[in-house]
């Protein structure tokens, strides 16, 4: 679905790309992955009691498990939210509605 989404083309697309690097160096300034970012992101949230995250094996729980003890300051969530600002929204159909 993703190849006939205008979500995932041009310059929407450049767009949150760069969004991703934005946020892959802040992961990497505070000595952390993307993965366990966005995972201790999400958890910091208090109306988010969990995160599931799929894995493909065991072995790939690791890191993201690692997350829960990351702790987000307020400042943190402030910076990472300003910057979540800026991504484009995806409006399309959810995946499991395409054919």
């Amino acid at each position: 679905w993703r190849g006939s989404s205008a979500d995932f083309k041009g310059e929407r697309f450049a767009r949150d790309l760069e969004l991703v690097e934005r946020l892959r160096h802040y992961a990497t300034a505070h000595e952390i992955t993307l993965p366990q970012l966005a995972i201790a992101w999400a958890i910091s949230n208090p109306a988010v009691d969990v995160a599931i995250v799929g894995a493909r094996n065991p072995a790939h729980l690791d890191h993201p498990a690692a997350a829960a003890d990351i702790p987000l300051s307020s400042s943190d969530r402030d910076e990472i939210d300003a910057m979540l600002a800026d991504a484009v929204e995806i409006v399309g159909p959810a995946p499991e509605a395409m054919p």
